[in-house]
């Protein structure tokens, strides 16, 4: 760590180390309904969370090594300051506080010890040699262990996908695919086709202003496992239940009538009737609603309808570096 003497070194490391917490969010690392739906889905924590605090961690430590060098050893106090009002619940909803930390430790740790020293006069004191070794074995330990838990969930993860992934291979229905509880698999529920044959695309991967797969909205919780054949675990979270489909790309909410009003999925294997998913391109999605999107500027796309069967609902799609990201339907602002 003797590097962080250099204020250059310790601002460039910094900066580029912050940049990805300002990423991460947008690939849900510090999203309350993403977390608790990764472990109703997979049973872990979602791996972008462990991402997000392994690098939220190291600028603790670049805080915490830097305030050696010039006489601030509380300033990692800003950047786990930072760490709470980014990852937090409830915390993580108040903006700019996570900025401001930053910004603070950045500016107490490029104020040199020398102009400290100076003000103070003859009873400062001489500059620190830097952290101790045993501080600094501590704080790598404490590395490794974030470093170990973010592999950890990001190979529970990659097994759930390989799961997944040899289910639709044999003809799983996608949104029941990767169970390991033992229950039958491959056959559809009574929703329209015959019982008994492979799922087909255009009859349970459609998401639409009435719903999302087999699931119409206004279904019970009960109706809605009874059409999915799958067991939908509810947790509350920000203030609606959700259940996160086994695809771990789908989640449904309801409401404190346990009746499902909304959907939203990341799965490039769910398509708009018109043809959109996830994954595709801005310019085919404006395209294809060519004239009928409402720009929100978050990023986001709105379709509305007239038609009373819609029932007031809307599709909403999330958009990032030009693609489609998540595609959402629901009343408005739910």
């Amino acid at each position: 760590m003797g590097l962080l003497r250099n204020s250059v070194v310790y601002v460039a490391a910094y900066l580029i180390l912050m940049l990805p917490t300002y990423i991460l969010p947008y690939f849900g690392s510090n999203s309350a309904v993403i977390g608790a739906a990764s472990l109703a889905a997979a049973g872990s924590t979602f791996p972008t969370f462990w991402y997000h605090a392994t690098i939220l961690y190291v600028l603790i430590m670049l805080a915490w090594a830097r305030g050696y060098y010039v006489q601030r050893r509380w300033i990692w106090i800003f950047p786990t300051i930072a760490f709470a009002f980014d990852l937090l619940p409830v915390l993580n909803w108040i903006p700019l506080v996570p900025t401001a930390m930053h910004i603070c430790a950045l500016i107490f740790g490029v104020m040199t010890a020398q102009a400290t020293q100076a003000t103070a006069g003859a009873s400062a004191k001489p500059l620190s040699a830097g952290p101790s070794r045993v501080g600094t074995l501590v704080a790598y330990a404490g590395l490794g262990l974030f470093v170990l838990i973010a592999a950890s969930t990001t190979a529970t993860f990659k097994s759930f996908d390989d799961r997944i992934n040899a289910d639709i291979a044999k003809g799983v229905p996608f949104y029941r695919a990767g169970r390991s509880d033992g229950s039958p698999t491959g056959t559809l529920p009574a929703t329209g086709t015959s019982a008994g044959k492979p799922a087909q695309a255009g009859d349970h991967a459609r998401i639409s202003m009435q719903g999302i797969g087999p699931v119409r909205f206004g279904m019970t919780v009960k109706e809605a496992s009874a059409a999915l054949r799958q067991p939908l675990s509810m947790t509350w979270s920000e203030g609606s239940q959700l259940a996160w489909l086994t695809d771990k790309q789908s989640y449904l909410l309801a409401g404190s009538d346990n009746r499902i009003f909304a959907g939203c999925t990341t799965s490039p294997r769910f398509t708009t009737s018109d043809g959109v998913r996830p994954a595709d391109s801005i310019q085919k999605m404006h395209q294809v609603y060519s004239g009928k999107l409402k720009f929100d500027g978050r990023n986001e796309y709105k379709l509305s309808s007239s038609d009373p069967s819609d029932n007031g609902n809307s599709i909403v799609f999330s958009t990032y570096e030009g693609k489609v990201l998540k595609v959402c339907a629901g009343p408005p602002n739910f």
